[in-house]
């Protein structure tokens, strides 16, 4: 039988077959260690597995954008264990670079855990993935949670909750819930034991105030979010008793859960204690008004270099709670007063637009102070609000001034950047110019009484016996984009053209001329506005760009047909640079790619 087999041609060609699969697989094996080798001459090959190791954690410290309509199939960190094998040894050794866990990726997180060996994790909770076999996964290695965000249907954060076996945490250093719907409190999460707790972050979770979790003495972040609801919000004296537990406090939110303040005849009322956050360096409130904010950061001791970022919902018409609010903001951002230098500062009016205010300093480009005031009432115009903000030396140090979108009908403008002295940058941006034109060459007496010009010659004052002052007097540069030429107020017939030219004269006469005006995007600009502004101006830079619209005419208060002049403010700080770079040279640029031609002017 066996020779029978042995003369068999078909178990011949199998015999031969695996005989040549043995050679192809022992040249295969050569080559691939030829391969091997050539590849360990490469310089990244030459990397110590520690280098290696810290890059492969950098890209795992990226943010994973994930889309649940077109998701990422594998985060970097998993990507590169596959290029090749030595990578993927490098990286399967490490058991912190598998301590990340996401819940797009649900089937992974068993091998994840177990890849993470006993490190600290990092465990993410999305609600548009599928997320409850991954809480389920993760429930026995609680304890190793170094950080921890859930944003989860309520009834899936109730059931994770609930099912803890035990409470304690000794790695938890940030702890973040978010649920859609307020619901009933998740007990087990306000009786952790979390001896490391430095960030707490709550959304639309009911709090218990006196937790444990809230009174370690070591929390540093707490940020606590809702949508206007009684239930939410607590007593004072339960804010203030928790705040009290939270000495080491850097940053502190609340939205919606400030207690309400109901106006009185005297303002704000006595505070009840006042709580010391030294070391707090940022406070976000969303509160109805601002009164209620006020008399929360009234409670407080807090350093005035501490940025402020404050929503109200309700606009208040008086002037006077106005004035008790800014009163207790201006010091922190008035320099001689211990606050923050703010240097650029942007205003926009528009309709349905909130009053905000918003500033950086030169160190820190993010945010030092941000008001917004919804529903801003016509009670309460754009430059009173500025006159009220700009009491004191809030604005004296600002450089850069932009108004956006502003109200041209609406006065008062000239006596608002009084509080502007040492701005030498001005740019209108896609706005009705023609008040703010007139404005920038606005005079203010001594009883900060504004009066109208070209009326007023150098000397005019005299004869009054009033000691006159300009505004802006250190405007070097006037910045003119997506501005209307052609644009006319209907109160007194004057066009944008004639304001701008009666302010550049009125400043040169008045020996503060503008040194630089630059024209961008703008509309309607001929030769002859040109030949104008540039008597009495040094530069002119133009474009070249020449739009043709109808005239935008702006209405004045004496019943022509009426445009529903902007009602809200809005100001933004957004960067801080000291000085603005000025072209050396006049020209006018034109709008091919030719170069610049200059004009004298």
């Amino acid at each position: 039988m066996a020779d029978m087999e042995a003369d068999d041609p078909i178990s011949q060609l199998d015999a031969q077959i695996s005989s040549h699969a043995e050679v192809i697989e022992k040249h295969a094996a050569a080559v691939r260690a030829l391969k091997s080798r050539r590849n360990s001459y490469a310089a990244i090959a030459r990397l110590p597995n520690e280098i290696l190791t810290d890059i492969f954690h950098i890209l795992a410290s990226q943010p994973i954008q994930i889309s649940p309509f077109d998701p990422v199939r594998s985060p970097l960190w998993v990507v590169v264990s596959h290029v090749c094998h030595r990578w993927r040894v490098v990286a399967l050794s490490s058991p912190t670079l598998w301590g990340h866990i996401l819940t797009p990726f649900p089937e992974w997180v068993p091998e994840m855990l177990a890849r993470s060996k006993q490190t600290p994790i990092v465990f993410e909770v999305d609600r548009r993935f599928p997320g409850v076999a991954a809480l389920d996964a993760i429930r026995p290695h609680f304890a190793r949670i170094r950080a921890l965000k859930l944003v989860c249907p309520q009834r899936d954060l109730t059931r994770f909750f609930q099912s803890l076996s035990h409470t304690s945490a000794p790695l938890l250093e940030s702890l973040s819930v978010e649920s859609p719907q307020l619901g009933e409190s998740f007990e087990n999460l306000f009786l952790l034991d979390a001896p490391r707790l430095r960030s707490i972050s709550l959304t639309t979770c009911l709090v218990k105030w006196d937790s444990q979790i809230f009174r370690s003495g070591n929390l540093l972040h707490l940020a606590l979010c809702f949508v206007p609801n009684v239930r939410a919000v607590p007593t004072m004296l339960q804010m203030l008793d928790t705040l009290e537990c939270m000495p080491r406090l850097q940053s502190l939110t609340l939205e919606n859960i400030v207690p309400i303040l109901q106006p009185g005849p005297q303002g704000l009322p006595p505070h009840h204690r006042q709580v010391a956050l030294l070391h707090l360096w940022s406070l976000r409130i969303r509160t109805a008004d601002c009164l209620t904010s006020a008399n929360f950061i009234n409670q407080l001791v807090i350093p005035r270099s501490s940025s402020l970022s404050l929503y109200h919902m309700i606009a208040d018409t008086s002037m006077s709670i106005f004035n008790i609010f800014f009163s207790l903001i201006r010091p922190h951002c008035d320099p001689s007063m211990g606050g923050k230098v703010i240097r650029r500062v942007e205003v926009t009016a528009e309709d349905r637009i909130p009053l905000i205010v918003q500033g950086s300093t030169p160190e820190d480009p993010s945010p030092h102070l941000h008001v917004s005031q919804d529903h801003l009432t016509s009670a309460q115009p754009t430059p009173s609000v500025l006159c009220a903000m700009g009491e004191g030396s809030t604005f004296s140090h600002v450089d850069y001034l932009l108004l956006s979108r502003c109200a041209d009908s609406i006065t008062g403008w000239a006596k608002a950047l009084m509080s502007f002295p040492a701005t030498e940058n001005v740019e209108l941006f896609s706005t009705r110019s023609t008040m703010l034109a007139r404005a920038l060459g606005g005079i203010v007496d001594s009883h900060g009484d504004e009066w109208e010009q070209p009326a007023l010659e150098c000397g005019f004052e005299e004869e009054l016996g009033l000691e006159m002052f300009i505004v802006l007097p250190k405007l070097k540069t006037v910045l003119l984009k997506e501005v209307d030429f052609g644009e006319i107020m209907h109160m007194d017939a004057m066009s944008f053209v004639d304001a701008l030219h009666n302010t550049l004269r009125t400043r040169k006469l008045r020996g503060v001329t503008v040194g630089t005006l630059k024209i961008r995007k703008c509309a309607n600009v001929t030769s002859g506005d040109l030949e104008r502004l540039g008597e009495f101006v040094d530069v002119v830079e133009w474009d070249g760009l020449v739009e043709s619209r109808p005239p935008n005419i702006t209405v004045g208060p004496f019943g022509y047909p009426h445009i529903t002049p902007p009602t809200g403010i809005r100001i933004l700080s957004l960067s801080l640079s000291s000085t603005v770079a000025l072209p050396a040279h006049s020209c006018v640029v034109v709008p091919d790619n030719t170069p610049p031609r200059t004009v004298p002017t």
